[in-house]
């Protein structure tokens, strides 16, 4: 198992943090705790909260570059969007707090907003280059509206994945399982009609 640098320590730390009480109430202090550092160990390395937000967003548009890398589609609509849909929902838990400080900051912090966006602009272009080959090799057909379709599945699965991060009433939700099943599937065979 790899050593966390100090950095990394901090950055979690701060994410952490982030997800747990916001921007504003996010101190040094209470980073420094939760990491396990001193105050000015923070300072040194990142000079400001700006600076651990800078290197936040620079460490979660790496990741989000990097999302589609080792996913493995078969060519069959339906189990694709699935996995697409899966990578997506891994994606978006594994850096809930960013994309919930872009949502929650919008107006004070434009580089987390812009951040956050980057998820969606890349999951768009995945699913629409997809669709496009998808039809081309005549699975979808010719009149198919490939940006629309595209922008369905980005809905069905931001919607998804901010019930199942805001909600608890179980009412509101249900397993990614039965999302696949109930939601993804059916679209699937909806389109390749």
């Amino acid at each position: 198992m790899a050593v966390e640098s100090t950095q990394d320590k901090i950055l979690n730390a701060f994410i952490k943090l982030l997800g747990e009480v916001g921007f504003k109430s996010t101190t040094f202090n209470r980073i420094a705790e939760e990491a396990g550092v001193n105050p000015s160990t923070i300072f040194r390395n990142f000079h400001d909260k700006n600076g651990l937000l800078d290197s936040v967003v620079k460490r979660h548009i790496q990741d989000i570059d990097r999302v589609f890398d080792n996913i493995q589609l078969q060519g069959e609509l339906e189990q694709d969007l699935i996995t697409i849909s899966d990578s997506f929902q891994k994606f978006q838990l594994d850096h809930r707090e960013i994309i919930l400080v872009g949502l929650q900051a919008t107006f004070e912090l434009p580089q987390v907003k812009a951040a956050s966006e980057k998820v969606p602009l890349v999951f768009k272009t995945y699913i629409t280059n997809y669709l496009n080959q998808m039809k081309h090799q005549g699975a979808l057909p010719s009149d198919a509206d490939v940006e629309a379709m595209s922008l369905h599945l980005l809905w069905l699965n931001f919607g998804y994945f901010l019930t199942i991060i805001r909600f608890t009433d179980k009412t509101l939700l249900i397993s990614q399982a039965r999302f696949f099943e109930t939601q993804i599937k059916p679209l699937a065979r909806a389109w390749a009609k």
